[in-house]
């Protein structure tokens, strides 16, 4: 199984009001480009490759050499071209492990998509990131632009955020240290005792938010999806414009999505088809 091809687009609001891509997003933006041409094909020469992302060598170069460096590309020496890399295998692998919950999941999804005019994603934890395994696009035409595959770093994203919720404290500690904070907006938390303060908040009234903290001026809210009484195996979300995904709308936007995850988790139901979920224990333990 390949990824779709992403579109994702951060931006900041400049000196003169210009929309422009911050440099740290931008560059994950263009690295995200280039992973995404595996898609298109197995394999790619170098200067085939610096075309059809539209950088110049140099700077594919760079991007090229760290994604290889990572583990997500790796270039044959018969050939000198690039291939996918053993992590990128790693997480179609992870994709496929999820494909009875995105198949059951997505009726329930265009019932959410449609009810919030809202983008709605269904995720799950995968080396310290939030992986979205399925999406049904809002109404609207300035709306959140992802795609199946796309990882998130799980302490700045809401679905993450509702997975994270729910690990120990020793599995917390576990997170953090392995993976970190890192800061992907001004407004990302990267504190570890706020970061347990917020959870703790999220685990307490059933939801979690992101506001701006993966992409400036995005919103999402998300709750965990879980059998009654176990563990968390994925979360649901909304996401939009925080003009238009306010806080005021919150509360509203949680009931309808703890009505999707139920109708979720109903559809995985023993006697069900795709009665068996993904492996939901936490990074590092499994």
């Amino acid at each position: 199984m390949k990824p779709r091809r992403a579109a994702a687009v951060v931006a900041d609001r400049g000196a003169g009001g210009d929309r422009r891509p911050r440099y740290g997003a931008r560059m994950l933006t263009r690295g995200l480009s280039i992973l995404d041409r595996f898609a298109e094909r197995d394999e790619w020469p170098f200067m085939a490759l610096c075309q059809a992302v539209g950088l110049h060598k140099s700077t594919a170069f760079r991007l090229v050499s760290a994604l290889e460096a990572a583990g997500y590309v790796e270039r044959r020496a018969a050939t000198g071209c690039y291939r996918a890399g053993p992590k990128l295998r790693r997480l179609e692998h992870v994709l496929l492990r999820a494909e009875p919950v995105r198949w059951a999941a997505l009726p329930p999804l265009q019932d959410l998509a449609r009810q919030t005019e809202e983008t709605a994603h269904l995720g799950i934890l995968y080396e310290g990131d939030c992986v979205t395994v399925q999406i049904v696009e809002g109404m609207h035409a300035v709306r959140m632009h992802s795609t199946v595959g796309r990882r998130a770093p799980a302490h700045g994203s809401a679905m993450g955020k509702a997975l994270l919720a729910h690990l120990g404290n020793a599995e917390l500690d576990e997170f953090v240290d392995r993976f970190g904070l890192c800061m992907l907006t001004a407004r990302t938390i990267t504190d570890p005792e706020r970061l347990r303060h917020q959870l703790g908040e999220a685990r307490r009234r059933g939801w979690a938010v992101d506001d701006g903290e993966l992409e400036p001026g995005l919103r999402c809210v998300a709750v965990p999806v879980a059998p009654p009484g176990g563990r968390p195996f994925a979360a649901v979300s909304v996401s939009g414009p925080a003009s238009r995904l306010t806080a005021a709308r919150d509360e509203q936007i949680a009931h309808v999505l703890q009505q999707t995850a139920r109708k979720i988790v109903g559809l995985l139901s023993p006697g069900r088809p795709f009665a068996n979920p993904p492996d939901p224990a936490p990074p590092g333990q499994r």
